[in-house]
């Protein structure tokens, strides 16, 4: 899409003369997007779409590396999160994607030649979330049934299942699971978050949650963590964004979406810290259909807004050696803005 059509439909808002977004590019999907994904080396980037397909784009020259339907023929279903295999993994083969569909399916997909290489998958389950630990030995799922699957990322089986419904002893959810996360330093720990607002904290060796805090309510790929905190972003008119310590699961900072309107209407879908340092944290949102970027340095006010899209934005992803944002949604384009200091 021509940068200059795209400005005309969008505008970016910045609340600071030291730091502002700056457009790097655009690309428009075949469909909605439902989530949206830099590769390690921040050359690629992917986004899972409402119609099953998988697109794949060169950052630089904006050419379509890929374009595969990753649903089920004659059963067509969303294509609903995505993640990169770490490069460190044991696995033989690199290069490789993972989504998750409607139906169930987790597929590993060989991004060289665009060939299938594994498929799973969870019958009567809906996957919503996924993520590897940073060494790719285990995959996470979480989905419709309320239960994380972790598996062994070499041999595909299931080496743990953290039970949802009717286990309430150890705190398991009892609804839909949108989030997943493992923590970077330790491939035992991980966290989850769904619609019945909990938000879990696992221990692998355990076997069981060791710990449980009211986040919010979970709607998409909006649980983060980073240097022993937890970044939750909920799914409701207000009280949106949250960050708890994760020792002593205990909150540390409302994060004021917008200081002008406490009921502000944004329906946070995402939210990430920034990868590559601790400037900023941002959040993607229906109801406001916005992109808004907060100054970790300035205790959390708004920095810079990309604003005035027609319909919601759902995903998003921070690069991870540079400064660059990328979030799409339901116009089906997907943005790539990068954060600008003086």
């Amino acid at each position: 899409m021509d940068s200059n059509q795209l400005k005309d439909s969008y505008k970016i808002v910045d609340e600071h003369v030291d730091k502002r977004l700056n457009l790097k590019n655009s690309f428009k999907t075949n469909s909605e997007i439902l989530c949206v994904r830099f590769d390690p080396e921040d050359s690629l980037i992917a986004t899972g779409n409402l119609n099953g397909s998988l697109q794949i784009f060169h950052l630089q020259s904006g050419y379509q590396k890929l374009n595969i339907n990753v649903s089920d023929q004659g059963n067509p279903t969303p294509c609903t999160v995505l993640r990169w295999r770490p490069p460190n993994s044991s696995a033989t083969v690199k290069n490789v994607i993972t989504t998750g569909d409607g139906n169930g399916n987790i597929i590993q997909w060989h991004t060289t030649s665009g060939k299938e290489l594994e498929r799973i998958n969870e019958k009567d389950n809906q996957i919503l979330c996924l993520d590897y630990d940073n060494k790719g030995q285990f995959l996470a799922t979480g989905g419709k049934d309320s239960t994380i699957r972790v598996y062994d990322e070499v041999s595909k089986i299931i080496e743990y299942k953290l039970h949802g419904p009717g286990y309430t002893n150890d705190y398991s959810h009892q609804n839909r699971i949108f989030s997943v996360k493992f923590l970077p330093e330790d491939s035992n720990l991980l966290i989850s978050g769904s619609w019945d607002q909990n938000v879990n904290l696992w221990d692998l060796r355990e076997k069981k949650c060791v710990g449980s805090f009211i986040g919010g309510k979970i709607s998409g790929d909006s649980i983060d963590y980073k240097n022993g905190k937890i970044l939750v972003g909920a799914n409701t008119a207000k009280d949106q964004i949250k960050i708890f310590d994760y020792k002593e699961r205990k909150l540390i900072t409302e994060v004021v979406y917008d200081p002008n309107k406490k009921e502000n209407g944004a329906f946070v879908f995402g939210a990430q810290f920034q990868k590559n340092n601790d400037d900023t944290i941002s959040v993607c949102s229906s109801g406001r259909n916005e992109l808004k970027v907060f100054d970790q340095q300035k205790n959390y006010q708004p920095l810079s807004t990309v604003t005035n899209f027609p319909k919601g934005v759902y995903s998003l992803d921070y690069a991870n050696q540079t400064n660059k944002i990328a979030f799409g949604g339901a116009d089906g384009l997907l943005v790539v803005v990068s954060l600008l200091t003086k």
